[in-house]
């Protein structure tokens, strides 16, 4: 400062001195005195001059910059991703060119931001719409499907991610019958498979279909799927290895009522299946081969309709009662015991089981003094005509806990054994029919007394001497137990031959099998790596076709390479499930993506129309991406993953520093942690240390999660493209100087009419550079010929040869040269034009759906949106970063030496970084580690807490690293670019408001948006500056603050709680206690707050927190 007087002095001045001049006036200050007033005018004009003479070393300074070339940087213009909407009418590709403009309407205050696709950025729509999205990873026999998650605006991760339990892989073998397997619930289905590989079946989950409509459909192929309740398998060898399995469907499911018609690959039937486990490898399923497949049905417990005892019904024994004797109290020959049950008998293929339990003898009185042989009983069945005998019958003693027996008394009703349980078992009748037994209708069986009784009784004729002698006739009794049980059930099983229908479900693909001859069910998939299908409802044909691929932010190795490779099916071979890669044509492509792992557009162009093929059960136009470097295949376990200890440093930034944390302060031993580490130059409170962990983002290979995949998608720039614009006649004369009327000049192309001029040579070195055009007129005539000059930002090494033109890009200056630094144009008339772009800036970084309107005229063409939010917009340089830059630039002279020098080349990749700071010996883990530079970066956004992209990490690295010392960068790369570490700040407070204030709410908002903002890393602290890397707010700070919000009275208390967002811990600050000690890579960030607003006695809380 040349002069540091301010008004006030200059008026004190002059009030001191006027009365050494002026004998007759004495200055009255604040008067109404002319000449008081003369002396406030002259105070004023002295102040004036005053503060130009101050500003003249800035000035200087400023044209000292401008003399070495330093100027204002144009804005940068942001890029959003703007997808074309084509019509239904749409039946082929339609052009997008270059050019093209699309809007996003005012907003608020924002005004309208215009969007363009830029030459290079043109494309061909597809009316073909995006149908399905797939992932396999043949390693784990996976299919993964994502369409649905990316349509409900989800997240999805490819191949599965961690969670391999998502895969959508069934190996499956289905079953149909639609006879056999109408059952009600307590039966059984029985299947007999004949195989060369019987374990297999020992890990297969059968199910059956039934759709019900209380319960939850679920997506997929297990959609009506339900399990058997269990399974029973046997082994055993006749011929070849045979396996029965016995699945039963339960009785007591709530939910079950019949297996329900459904129909698979066009066969309409009721269906079962053996699913493969998922953790059976392919290696084994896939030797499975079924020579034949038997299936039948049955049931332990059928449904008895009737039973006829003694001429009568009687009662169906539960639960052991009542007791049933089946000929009654005092049978005789002829009576019989009757069975109905139509469920078991009419099924004329089935074998019968009849158990009987609780199987006993009564005696009947007088007591028996001889035994009788048991009568036989005639199991029979009626033939349409007769009761005829059944035939094949076969009766076994069941033994509790023991193996069956042999017993032809079983069918006599009776028992040789200790058991109490007989079962008897016959095949069906062929001939059985229906007949009416005691007035009831049904399909019966019955239990005949042949002959003979179960109760004798004669009179045997005696002689005695007693009382004179004489005759007498005795009683003789002989006798066999009448039969009575507690308990029966009717079983039976019915062989059905072969299934209707066998169907096998591989890779989502089902596929029709024959029943007869061998069968191989179980297939993997076809795939030899991972792999990522489109599948589209249309021919992809022509292009270029662009697919915008939008993952979350992850960093990969360098040397991590999946080379993907995109191809279709063009129809030379088939290309459906089984078929190998040589069935596929390689499709064109420009993949600026790096193999799905960066966001970014994949650009296809199709040699030939593709043609659908069926794959995944569905027949689309397939596209896939597939790895063809095996190295590089995503996986699902990290193993570079470091623990990272308790790693960072104590730092306390005094408020003095500037936002930018730029400002080495005095480096010393940190006691706290033993370690070099510039410090505030007082021993850090160990106790009040708040640990953070740096911000994930260390390379790993775990496969990308998509946040969106979107087709007929391009880069839409903020600019407005101007062409040929004509600013005016060439004089012939030195040093000319043209003014474009738009501005800013964005990526100029300055042409000049030289008209005949050029020679042979020049010609064609023009040509060759492609900066020579010629216009014609209608009889091919040549009217002009246009040369486009370079564009150079100065003069200094320019030649007279050189067609060389300077040009600023904000006030659209344009300059040619003397003829000795640069040529002179040619005169001519109207014979120097401009193309160029103009726009950029800040407001151009509009949010997701802002772009809706379509500004050039294309056909078919129903809108346009972007799915995402436009980035990369940065306003004009400003003098003042000017002149912050200059000195550095000089300084460093585009070397990254010292940590400022790093500083500022980061902030120099993009104007959309607000912040850079250089940590010298941090690592990757944030830990102390000599030959080791951190840089932490901050974009300049609004968000909480704002975190740099990928990209943007990549390219400060790349740029600091081309600028670094090659002790750096090689031969191992110890340069690490990141985020910060952020620690949230929540404040809790009780403040009384003034008897003025009139709603308690409103001033609770008010303080709560006004701590939000304070507490913002790049917009908040006491200046509006941010704050400073390591830079805690104080107690001070938020009393300051709190009481200058409208209609607060005083602040009562307030407590500050620090929490670290990666470690979670935490530290809270009262009166009397100091803020904690923050990291030099941490920044803080709002947190939640809760104030309270005492009100003529009130306290209230209601809508406080946020």
């Amino acid at each position: 400062m040349v002069d540091a007087r301010t008004r006030q002095d200059v008026l004190d001045a002059f009030e001191r001195v006027a009365p050494a001049y002026t004998d007759r006036w004495t200055p009255v200050p604040e008067s109404d005195d002319p000449g008081w007033a003369l002396t406030e005018l002259f105070s004023e004009m002295v102040t004036d001059v005053v503060t130009r003479l101050n500003r003249v070393p800035e000035k200087h300074r400023v044209g000292f910059y401008d003399t070495l070339g330093f100027a204002r940087n144009p804005p940068q213009s942001g890029r959003a991703p703007v997808t074309v909407t084509l019509s239904e009418r749409a039946t082929e590709n339609v052009r997008i060119p270059a050019g093209t403009q699309m809007a996003a309407p005012p907003a608020g205050d924002s005004p309208e931001q215009v969007f363009e696709f830029v030459p290079g950025e043109g494309f061909e729509a597809t009316p073909a719409r995006l149908h399905r999205l797939y992932s396999v990873d043949p390693a784990i026999d996976g299919i993964f499907e994502h369409g649905s998650a990316l349509s409900a605006g989800e997240s999805t991760q490819l191949f599965g991610g961690l969670d391999v339990r998502k895969s959508l892989q069934r190996h499956a073998l289905l079953v149909g019958h639609t006879d056999l397997f109408d059952l009600p619930g307590g039966k059984q289905i029985q299947l007999t498979v004949e195989t060369s590989a019987p374990a297999v079946l020992d890990h297969l989950r059968w199910e059956f279909y039934e759709e019900r409509d209380d319960a939850e459909v679920t997506a997929g192929p297990d959609a009506n799927w339900h399990p058997f309740a269990s399974s029973t398998v046997s082994h055993e060898v006749v011929t070849a290895p045979t396996v029965t399995l016995v699945l039963p469907t339960s009785a007591t499911d709530p939910g079950f009522e019949r297996l329900t018609e459904t129909t698979v690959c066009g066969v309409e039937s009721r269906w079962i299946r053996g699913v493969v486990e998922p953790d059976v490898r392919p290696e084994t399923f896939e030797s499975l081969e079924v020579e034949s497949l038997t299936v039948g049905v049955g049931s332990t417990d059928a449904t008895i309709d009737v039973l006829l005892a003694g001429g009568g019904p009687v009662d169906i024994p539960v639960d052991g009662k009542p007791t049933v004797q089946p000929f009654g109290l005092a049978p005789q020959p002829g009576d019989a015991f009757y069975i109905e049950c139509a469920e078991a008998f009419v099924k004329h293929d089935a074998t019968i089981t009849l158990t009987l339990s609780g199987m006993d003898v009564v005696d009947l009185p007088p007591e028996s003094v001889g035994a009788l042989d048991p009568p036989p009983v005639a199991w029979e069945y009626w033939n349409g005509k007769s009761w005829a005998l059944i035939e094949q019958l076969e009766g076994k003693e069941i033994p509790d806990g023991g193996e069956p027996t042999d017993s032809t008394e079983v069918t006599n009703l009776r028992l040789t054994g200790d058991s109490t349980t007989g079962r008897i078992t016959f095949p069906v009748p062929s001939y059985l029919e229906a007949t009416t037994v005691f007035g009831v209708d049904g399909h019966w069986i019955r239990a005949r007394l042949r002959r003979g009784r179960f109760h004798q009784v004669t009179f045997r004729k005696n002689t005695t001497s007693d009382f004179g002698g004489g005759v007498y006739w005795t009683l003789v009794t002989k006798s066999v137990g009448v039969p009575l049980f507690t308990g029966i059930t009717v079983g039976y099983e019915e062989t059905g031959g072969q299934a209707e229908a066998l169907v096998s479900l591989n890779n989502l693909d089902y596929r029709l099998e024959p029943t007869t001859g061998g069968v191989t069910p179980f297939r993997r998939l076809p795939d030899e790596s991972q792999t990522v299908y489109l599948g589209f409802d249309g021919p992809l044909v022509g292009g270029p076709l662009h697919l915008f691929v939008s993952p979350e932010d992850r960093e990969y190795p360098e040397t991590f390479t999946p080379r993907l490779r995109w191809e279709y099916d063009a129809g030379s071979e088939p290309a459906g499930p089984g078929g190998d890669g040589d069935a596929w044509t390689r499709a064109e492509v420009r993949d600026e993506t790096a193999d799905l792992t960066r966001r970014g557009l994949v650009r296809l162009v199709f040699s030939e129309p593709s043609v659908a093929h069926e794959r995944f059960d569905e027949e689309l136009h397939w596209l896939r991406a597939r790895v063809t470097d095996l190295d590089g295949s995503f996986r699902r376990a990290d193993d570079t993953t470091t623990t990272v200890s308790d790693a960072h440093v104590a730092s306390t930034a005094t408020s003095t520093a500037d936002a930018s944390g730029t400002a080495p302060p005095t480096e010393r031993d940190c006691p706290c942690l033993l370690t070099p580490w510039p410090c505030s130059g007082e021993p850090c409170d160990t106790e009040r240390r708040l640990r953070t962990d740096p911000p994930a983002g260390r390379p790993s290979t775990v496969p990308p999660t998509l946040r969106r995949l979107v087709v007929n998608t391009g880069w839409g720039w903020n600019v407005r493209s101007v062409t040929d614009e004509t600013l005016g006649d060439s004089s012939g004369r030195p040093n000319q100087q043209f003014v474009v009327d738009t501005i800013p000049v964005l990526e100029p192309a300055v042409w000049v009419d030289e008209g005949d001029r050029l020679s042979r040579a020049d010609r064609e070195a023009l040509e060759a550079r492609e900066a020579l055009e010629e216009t014609v007129d209608p009889d091919g005539r040549v009217e002009a010929v246009w040369v486009r000059w370079t564009v150079v930002p100065d003069f200094l090494t320019s030649t007279a040869r050189d067609r060389h033109v300077t040009l600023e890009p904000l006030t659209g200056t344009l300059r040619f040269g003397d003829g000795v630094r640069g040529a002179i144009p040619p005169r001519g008339v109207e014979n120097v034009r401009i193309s160029f772009r103009t726009g950029g800036g800040r407001g151009g970084n509009v949010a997701a759906g802002a772009v809706t309107e379509l500004r050039s005229d294309i056909r078919l063409v129903d809108g346009v949106a972007n799915p995402e939010a436009a980035d990369g917009g940065a306003d004009a340089e400003s003098v003042a970063q000017v002149l912050t830059r200059a000195p550095a630039q000089l300084r460093s002279r585009g070397r990254a030496v010292a940590p400022g020098d790093v500083e500022r080349v980061a902030l120099d990749t993009s104007r959309t970084l607000a912040r850079a700071r250089c940590l010298p010996r941090m690592d990757e883990a944030g830990e102390r580690r000599l030959g080791w530079v951190t840089v932490v970066i901050v974009p300049h956004t609004d968000d909480r807490q704002p975190t740099p992209s990928t990209e943007l990490r990549r390219r400060v690295d790349a740029a600091v690293s081309e600028r670094a010392p090659a002790t750096l960068v090689a031969p191992t790369d110890r340069l690490f670019v990141r985020g910060p570490s952020y620690v949230t700040v929540s404040v809790a407070a009780s403040v009384v408001a003034q008897a003025t204030a009139e709603s308690v709410s409103l001033v609770e908002s008010t303080a709560i948006d006004a701590v939000t903002s304070f507490l913002h890393p790049l917009t908040g602290g006491p200046s509006g500056a941010g704050w400073a890397f390591g830079e805690p707010p104080c107690l001070s700070d938020l009393y300051a603050l709190l009481e200058g919000v409208d209609h607060v009275d005083h602040v009562e208390d307030v407590t500050l709680t620090f929490r670290s967002v990666s470690t979670g811990d935490t530290v809270t600050v009262t009166d009397g206690s100091s803020p904690p000690t923050l990291g030099p890579d941490t920044l803080v960030s709002s947190g939640r707050h809760a104030i309270g607003v005492e009100l003529t006695g009130r306290v209230s809380t209601a809508g406080g927190r946020r």
